[in-house]
């Protein structure tokens, strides 16, 4: 997994029109076809995703909730997460 850049330009802050143009020209240009959102993403980049025709998988950074309370089990839902983001990629 190659990490080519961040939709969103700062952790909660909105992309401009002119920022999210160019990640759409890297996302063609790098042939990428998986993104990974946080629980927090915005319609804006889910959006982004549907629009470009790419896969999306939801990464959960904090836990604390059923199935993810402890550090063991978060790390195992993103690692599974990447697993089926990956599976997609492949197909």
């Amino acid at each position: 997994m190659k990490i080519a850049g961040s939709v969103e330009p700062s952790a909660g802050g909105e992309p401009t029109p002119r920022y999210l143009a160019e990640r759409q020209k890297k996302i063609r240009s790098q042939n990428i076809r998986i993104v990974f959102l946080e629980q927090s993403a915005t319609a804006v980049i889910q959006n982004l995703a549907r629009d470009n025709h790419f896969g999306s998988a939801e990464l959960d950074p904090l836990g604390g909730v059923e199935g993810r309370a402890t550090y063991i089990d978060l790390m195992t839902f993103n690692a599974r997460a990447i697993d089926r983001a990956h599976a997609f990629e492949d197909s």
